[in-house]
């Protein structure tokens, strides 16, 4: 186990046979050769409605991987709307949980105070909202 690797398909059909037989989650870490929390996270992560299941796992950790894989800037729009309610004095965590809740491209508060210092440096106004200085300072 002193190196890392992705968890296999191979690996995922061996972990279904080995739960099948009725081995716990320790043991079967050991016979696959991977630590112990990994085969937990693998199970708790890819469980559909039926069980483990180790082609729907697979499918799951591809769409993981394609959801990484997928550059998640701000775009014009985003920019616009984000901007728009820095105006209203909105904080960047109010701004960031509502297009989460909306469903919108997630965008971190981090993200936010980003854009609004980057802002700033150019010489723009965002800084000028209260609470986004405010928490620029702190």
């Amino acid at each position: 186990m002193s190196t890392y690797r992705r968890v296999t398909l191979e690996d995922r059909i061996r972990l279904k046979s080995y739960l099948d037989a009725g081995l716990n989650q320790s043991e079967i870490a050991v016979k696959l050769g991977f630590n112990k929390s990994t085969i937990y996270r693998e199970i708790s992560r890819n469980k559909g409605g039926r069980g483990y299941r180790p082609k729907q796992a697979y499918q799951f950790a591809l769409e993981r991987q394609d959801w990484r894989s997928t550059p998640r800037k701000m775009n014009r729009g985003m920019v616009a709307t984000i901007n728009r309610l820095l105006a209203k004095k909105w904080s960047p965590e109010q701004i960031s949980r509502r297009l989460a809740y909306e469903g919108e491209i997630s965008v971190s508060h981090e993200s936010i105070y980003s854009h609004v210092y980057k802002d700033y440096i150019e010489g723009g106004r965002l800084f000028s909202v209260p609470s986004v200085v405010i928490n620029l300072i702190k």
